[in-house]
């Protein structure tokens, strides 16, 4: 019903005017009241909608900045790799180097004791024609 029974029934059409009037009046304030309600919830829940907004920019930037740092990582790793991999190459061609060396100053070293002894042989072959 659009009003209450009992403000319509009773008293003058004066009384019943002004219960009308009074019905109309609890009723606008109830709406206004309502309507003040759901203006405060919209804005609560706009502030909500906003703080969420933020919230997922954020989670949204970690992510990609962590995976700019992973990919980075990723980068750095595989230049050390590469990087390891050279290295480990020149350590073998060096390494192949320094046994070629030791290999030649080995003969080196027989050949200069050999030579060595080839000088003594000579100077004592000299020593003995000249004590001749």
């Amino acid at each position: 019903p659009p009003f209450p029974s009992w403000t319509v029934q009773d008293g003058s059409s004066e009384d019943k005017i002004q219960a009308v009037l009074a019905a109309l009046h609890e009723r606008q304030k109830i709406k206004k009241d309502a309507l003040a309600d759901f203006e405060k919830r919209k804005q609560r829940m706009r502030a909500a909608l906003v703080a969420m907004e933020k919230e997922n920019e954020d989670l949204v930037f970690k992510q990609t900045q962590g995976g700019d740092e992973r990919s980075q990582l990723i980068e750095e790793n595989e230049h050390l790799r590469l990087s390891h991999s050279k290295l480990e190459k020149d350590f073998l061609k060096l390494k192949r180097e320094n046994d070629k060396l030791k290999k030649q100053n080995a003969l080196y070293l027989s050949e200069r004791s050999q030579y060595q002894e080839e000088m003594k042989i000579t100077e004592e072959r000299i020593k003995k024609e000249v004590e001749k």
